[in-house]
């Protein structure tokens, strides 16, 4: 286990900070909230509300962890979950290829269709919907009316697929492609490799320094990244799905991740959880750095 960590610390008016854990700090992995069966991604409202993704079910969670209730259903695979400027659900569906609007009574209908794949989903400032779509290996754009168009395509050789994405507020992405991470210039180009050798990378979060945050479902391991692309393991070895101190915690299938607090909230497939690592007693080693985040957080 490395020896301090980054964590993005989210408010509801956006301002982010990194701050650098003190190895004095003991830090604990925690069930926040179980049996939500394959627990894909999940994002929180603005009045701590968590909404979770769950093969043919989105659920909502209520702040702390409950009451647990069905918002949404009849999904194929539900997996990608993001609100949108009009403060709607929205549900990227993977069998289908269709991403779904859920409004606030948890009636859907389709926004956009005809992806392959469609895993992570994410909005700009401007109300544009980015897709990347898992195997097919692309990264889509869909204007606020609907229309899709290619915005970066094969991003990876066969094998390489697309997961989660970080939208900067210079309009550049840094995307998970396989075991790599890389950035993709506005406009869609172009596109370079800022990080590899990490296994398959499914959900990610960026720290303002320039690390990241990712999580490897298939190797079952949470990652730290540095700004220079060095990977370490976040928690002790193992599969499984056991709390306690991050040293001798491990996961099983950790997917889509969110913050909030100084929380970290994690995805865990195959122990049909969302887990988390508090963070927020930590203190900072060096000065936090704040700055504007130009994406959609509710």
């Amino acid at each position: 286990m490395f020896s301090r960590a980054a964590v993005t610390v989210l408010t509801a008016g956006m301002l982010f900070a990194v701050v650098w854990i003190s190895p004095a700090i003991a830090q604990n992995v925690t069930t926040y909230v179980a049996s939500l069966p394959a627990a894909s991604d999940l994002v929180f409202d603005s009045s701590g509300n968590l909404y979770v993704s769950a093969n043919t079910i989105v659920y909502k969670v209520g702040p702390g962890g409950g009451p647990v209730t069905t918002y949404a259903s009849g999904f194929s695979s539900a997996y990608g979950v993001a609100f949108g400027p009009d403060g709607n659900l929205y549900v990227a569906d993977r069998f289908t290829g269709r991403v779904y609007e859920v409004a606030s009574d948890g009636t859907k209908t389709i926004f956009a269709s005809g992806f392959t794949d469609p895993l992570f989903i994410k909005f700009d400032s401007a109300g544009n919907l980015f897709v990347g779509e898992w195997s097919a290996r692309n990264l889509q754009h869909v204007t606020p009316a609907g229309v899709v168009s290619m915005y970066a395509p094969l991003l990876g050789a066969v094998g390489q697929e697309v997961g989660d994405f970080v939208i900067m507020a210079s309009g550049e992405i840094y995307v998970g492609v396989g075991d790599t991470i890389k950035r993709i210039g506005v406009g869609g180009s172009p596109v370079t490799t800022v990080a590899s050798g990490l296994g398959g990378v499914v959900g990610m979060r960026r720290n303002d320094d320039g690390s990241f945050i990712v999580s490897k479902g298939a190797a079952h391991t949470v990652f730290y990244v540095s700004p220079s692309g060095v990977g370490s393991i976040m928690h002790g070895p193992g599969l499984g799905c056991i709390d306690g101190p991050i040293a001798a915690a491990n996961f099983s299938q950790p997917d889509g991740m969110t913050t909030r607090n100084g929380v970290l909230f994690i995805a865990d497939r195959n122990c049909s959880r969302v887990r988390s690592i508090d963070l927020s007693g930590a203190t900072a080693t060096t000065p936090a750095t704040w700055g504007r985040i130009k994406t959609i957080y509710r």
